[in-house]
């Protein structure tokens, strides 16, 4: 996969965090308010009832623009950490004394679901571990991506250059002028960082060995 897209689905993976982020927020009030009912239960009056209708009435449109936020790009977000090879899916066990079947789920989908089997409860770490690690996986896979482009962009421009260098030096002769050019240049290079000649003396060196 090329650099390009690693960067795109990098910045995917990130937006992708700040509406799960932002769909968990929204969701805490009604979380809140319903541990609230539940512990007012011997207490609860119906002007608590059109108390807590009302602060639901509130809440509910911000959750349901987060979840659907969410939900929208499950997808591709489910895509991007399948190809990171990051397992998506949660397993749902049944209660031991009862038994049935397993379910599994996909660990995005079940962040929204208002309920999960068996009271399962879905930390958030969970989900976000699944986020952080598909991050990390597409840093790292980005950093060796650019350094394959930085390798192919160098051997494309000396295959170029050899392509030139042919084009314009066709003879044999032509050749010759060429493989010398090369060789003197290693030389200087060797005499100036190799062995710190200055470069003012590298040509009377270089000179001295011709004439010989």
């Amino acid at each position: 996969m090329s650099a390009k897209k690693l960067r795109e689905e990098l910045e995917f993976m990130g937006e992708f965090k700040r509406r799960v982020l932002a769909f968990y927020e929204a969701r805490q009030p009604l979380l809140d308010m319903r541990r609230e009912r539940d512990e007012m239960t011997m207490t609860f009056t119906v002007f608590h009832q059109e108390e807590f209708k009302r602060r639901s009435d509130e809440i509910l449109p911000v959750l349901i623009r987060a979840r659907e936020n969410v939900a929208r790009v499950i997808p591709e977000a489910t895509a991007i950490v399948d190809r990171c090879d990051i397992p998506s899916q949660v397993k749902i066990f049944p209660p031991p004394t009862f038994g049935g079947l397993i379910q599994t789920l996909n660990i995005f989908e079940a962040v929204i679901e208002p309920e999960l089997p068996h009271d399962f409860n879905l930390e958030p770490h969970m989900v976000f571990d699944v986020i952080d690690k598909t991050m990390w996986e597409c840093e790292r896979r980005l950093k060796t991506a650019g350094r394959l482009d930085v390798r192919g962009k160098a051997a494309r421009l000396a295959l170029g250059f050899i392509s030139f260098l042919a084009a314009i030096f066709k003879s044999e002769t032509d050749r010759a002028i060429v493989k010398w050019v090369i060789i003197i240049g290693l030389i200087a290079f060797v005499l100036r960082y190799a062995l710190g000649i200055p470069l003012e003396n590298i040509g009377k060196v270089v000179f001295s060995w011709l004439s010989k």
